[in-house]
């Protein structure tokens, strides 16, 4: 009876050791998968944060043009350009929103600790204030450009009172 164990234990050894071995393999792999996603995601997030920062020197460049225009004539007559950046500002709105609710499954995410979840909520957060900055620097060039348009267009009526004023807005 000793004889048989000793025999299946041999038989079963080999088995046990081999699927110990695969399960080694899993942990390891399933470590460098978790690298990989790691760097790929801190990647992505710094290529994203370079678009917005060339966005952001391109804004401030109109910005100041806009700034600098000593013409009478207006910039945006047909409010065009207002409504390109307001689109923009809407996509950069829900781009802040996809931001901030990745960041917070990264933060969630029970895999990531360490300088791992840094380097990532770090990357992430440095985004989000990139997008913040662009948002709010073409608010300001819209605000320049409507303000500029605004003592440049022509005065096609004149009020000769605050009375004859409102009764206008009142037809309109």
């Amino acid at each position: 009876m000793t004889s048989v164990r000793a025999e299946c234990h041999l038989q079963v050894s080999p088995g046990l050791q081999r699927f110990s071995k695969q399960i080694e393999g899993t942990s390891e792999s399933a470590s460098v998968d978790l690298l990989k996603a790691v760097d790929e995601t801190v990647d992505a997030l710094v290529r994203q944060q370079n678009t917005l920062r060339s966005h952001i020197e391109m804004a401030l460049w109109f910005l100041d043009q806009v700034e600098a225009q000593e013409s009478n004539a207006e910039i945006d007559e047909s409010d065009e350009a207002d409504a390109a950046f307001q689109r923009a500002q809407a996509a950069l709105r829900h781009l802040i929103e996809n931001l901030k609710l990745k960041k917070g499954y990264a933060q969630d995410d029970g895999c990531l600790n360490g300088c791992h979840e840094e380097s990532v909520l770090g990357a992430y957060e440095e985004t989000i204030q990139y997008a913040m900055e662009l948002f709010d620097t073409i608010e300001h060039l819209r605000i320049a450009l409507q303000e500029h348009d605004a003592d440049a267009s022509p005065v096609s009526v004149s009020f000769g009172s605050a009375e004859a004023l409102l009764t206008e807005l009142d037809e309109a």
